[in-house]
């Protein structure tokens, strides 16, 4: 993940995403960001029983909802909508 965090200053954060689908994706950050802040993502897609490639995508989109987790005072869930256009990479296995 990279984008711009709270204070206007760019940052750039590694993090696991929990859900994605054809609109938006959710993960936690450290790093506090405001709603409506651009988020550019880079996700690995391993190789599985039906996807016979495994693929590398390129995302980014705009935050929509930023909420404390209970538990880790400082990580927060985030949603973000995706932009329409994305990149999909097919990587060699």
């Amino acid at each position: 993940m990279r984008g711009r965090n709270a204070l206007g200053k760019e940052f750039e954060e590694q993090t696991e995403i929990v859900a994605l689908n054809a609109g938006g994706a959710f993960f936690c950050l450290d790093e506090r960001i405001l709603i409506g802040a651009k988020i550019w993502l880079m996700a690995d897609v391993p190789q599985t029983v039906l996807l016979k490639v495994p693929l590398k995508l390129n995302l980014a989109g705009s935050v929509t909802m930023v909420q404390a987790q209970k538990g880790a005072p400082k990580r927060q869930v985030v949603s973000i909508r995706l932009d329409k256009h994305f990149r999909i990479y097919g990587l060699n296995p």
